[in-house]
């Protein structure tokens, strides 16, 4: 199940390409917001992929009878 949330996150959002894209200027203060939260979302999808794989190690040593024994 881990495996499969994982194979269906995205990829991380290229920041710079979105900087080039949609350049920071007076008149387009959206575009800093923006590159802001794509950052944001990058380290969310650090953290959601640390997690998962975290979650995988531990089902595989449950099933394999860690140290409380066999689930």
């Amino acid at each position: 199940m881990a495996a499969d949330i994982l194979d269906r996150l995205p990829p991380d959002f290229d920041i710079e390409a979105a900087q080039h894209q949609h350049p920071s200027t007076y008149l387009e203060s959206m575009n800093t917001v923006l590159v802001q939260e794509l950052g944001r979302a990058n380290v969310l999808l650090a953290i959601i992929r640390a997690s998962l794989h975290e979650l995988s190690k531990a089902v595989k040593v449950g099933a394999a009878g860690g140290p409380l024994g066999p689930l």
